[in-house]
């Protein structure tokens, strides 16, 4: 004869099913407060329904089914599921970080070296001078400068330059004037022999990508609607930001490296992108774009009105990318919340530094962690050995 429960133990069962519709949009959050209503109702059934003979049974089976139930609406495959590293430890030193970083201080170049947590100022420029982005030549031997120099002259303005890491004058390859507009992001060409920068016309917010030589030649306009490049080591390919000017959104392109062949890296477009860079190994990008987290909890293919909301790359904080560039999807590698970070692989390609408001940041990505130096860290990011 089936068992009977009373009006109490019936309403308790009612009351615990349609609570497993909740778990899948908060896992954690609705688990717990399910796991502490299960615990509630057997503690309380026995003296709600003296008469439910069953009672202990009833319970282990109603905790097996509404967890049962819970894991089968959260838990998916293909969810989405935030794989973010915690937040980052404040660090003085790292051992595992071997190197030294650059990065522009006004008128000085500064270096750090990681592992014991010594700064000194490397080269300084007349005072006066501003330095908003640098890069280190293939060799070692020279840094590219985007600098407005001491001057009033007021056709000086922002130019690219190079200086020798020994020290010495900067040499001008392109002026203010030459370029129609103000220099950006630069970057070396795997020989040696060019530079690559961004040229933004007065009163725009489009810029174009320019191949400098050191040669002293005119300059070449590789590309229209693009910024920020960044070469593969085997200087076959340039990566840059194209802007599309309808819609007024980001992606990663890929080229020869005069500007032939261009076309998307992916489907996946953003608000902005910054500071594209490639691993030594060049197999992987690095970039800084910004990441709105996705829903906690994970969708069911099955059961799709119970799934998070897909995660987005438009608006929120900026958090640092990778991509395979074989192919695949981008994958969110911090959790530092920070605005348009610059960033630069090490030489072995196992870790990021990153040059953001709080200070220098070193994602380890072999162990998805990062460490903080709580230090002043300008403008510009180059790390080598």
């Amino acid at each position: 004869m089936p068992a009977r429960y009373s009006p109490a133990t019936r309403a308790v069962m009612i009351a615990l099913l349609p609570s497993t519709l909740f778990v899948s949009f908060d896992a954690q959050r609705f688990l717990i407060v399910l796991l502490v209503a299960v615990g509630l109702a057997i503690a309380a059934l026995p003296f709600l329904a003296p008469q439910a003979r069953p009672i202990w049974r009833y319970s282990i089976w109603s905790c097996a089914i509404v967890l049962g139930l819970s894991v089968l609406l959260s838990h998916s495959d293909s969810g989405a599921k935030s794989n973010q590293p915690g937040a980052p430890r404040i660090v003085k030193r790292d051992s595992a970080a071997p190197g030294i970083v650059y990065w522009a201080n006004n008128n000085t170049i500064d270096a750090f070296n990681p592992a014991t947590g010594t700064q000194k100022t490397l080269l300084t420029l007349p005072a006066g001078s501003e330095i908003s982005d640098l890069a280190l030549s293939p060799d070692g031997n020279s840094f590219a400068l985007v600098y407005a120099p001491a001057t009033n002259d007021t056709e000086g303005g922002i130019q690219l330059a190079v200086l020798p890491r020994a020290g010495g004058t900067p040499r001008q390859l392109l002026s203010h004037a030459a370029a129609g507009g103000d220099l950006g992001h630069v970057v070396w060409s795997p020989d040696g022999r060019s530079i690559f920068v961004m040229a933004t016309p007065p009163k725009s917010t489009l810029s174009s990508l320019l191949r400098v030589s050191l040669d002293g030649a005119a300059p070449l306009k590789i590309a229209d609607n693009a910024g920020e490049p960044a070469c593969t080591p085997d200087g076959r390919t340039l990566i840059f930001v194209h802007t599309d000017p309808n819609a007024g959104n980001a992606q990663l392109w890929r080229a020869n490296l005069d500007g032939s062949d261009a076309k998307p890296l992916s489907n996946a477009t953003y608000t902005d992108i910054v500071s594209p860079a490639v691993s030594p190994d060049g197999k992987t990008l690095a970039f800084s774009a910004p990441y709105v987290p996705p829903v906690q909890g994970r969708a069911n293919p099955r059961l799709p009105l119970f799934g998070p909301a897909r995660a987005s790359a438009h608006g929120g904080n900026w958090e640092v990318w990778t991509l395979p560039l074989s192919g695949g999807n981008a994958r969110v590698r911090t959790a530092i919340g920070e605005f348009r970070p610059r960033i630069a692989w090490s030489p072995a390609g196992d870790q990021i530094a990153i040059n953001a408001d709080l200070g220098l940041y070193v994602i380890d990505l072999t162990q998805n962690k990062d460490s903080l130096f709580d230090i002043y860290t300008g403008t510009g990011i180059v790390w080598t050995r």
